[in-house]
């Protein structure tokens, strides 16, 4: 067996094997985002799931083709993962910063209330 036709199958075999999770995770996803468009402050946060939910279900659905050995279902499963990820990044560096931000609105908060204490200012 050649290193191609290996590499081929252990690609085949791991997007087989990774298309129920895909799917799983897409709908619990898609779930959660249902109940968060629920409330008004949810819509963003629940859209962003509901979206992301999507996305996993196209990967797992194209997950469960690649077997065919067809380059455009391997196509179809990355996709929609690099945009899963890249909204994923995008979230996470969001986050980072209200945290940055919000560590400083607190730290200089407290250096006034301490200043404003002493009768400093």
């Amino acid at each position: 067996m050649e290193i191609a036709d290996m590499i081929g199958q252990g690609v085949v075999n791991t997007s087989r094997d990774m298309s129920g999770w895909l799917k799983l995770v897409g709908i619990i996803s898609i779930v959660m985002g249902a109940l968060f468009i629920v409330t008004i402050i949810g819509i963003i946060p629940g859209g962003i799931l509901i979206w992301q939910g999507i996305l996993l279900n196209r990967a797992g659905n194209g997950s469960r083709e690649v077997g065919g050995g067809n380059v455009n279902s391997v196509i179809e499963v990355l996709k929609p993962l690099k945009i899963y990820f890249i909204i994923q990044g995008v979230l996470i560096l969001f986050a980072i910063f209200g945290w940055i931000i919000s560590i400083f609105t607190i730290g200089f908060g407290g250096l006034m209330d301490i200043l404003g204490g002493s009768g400093i200012y």
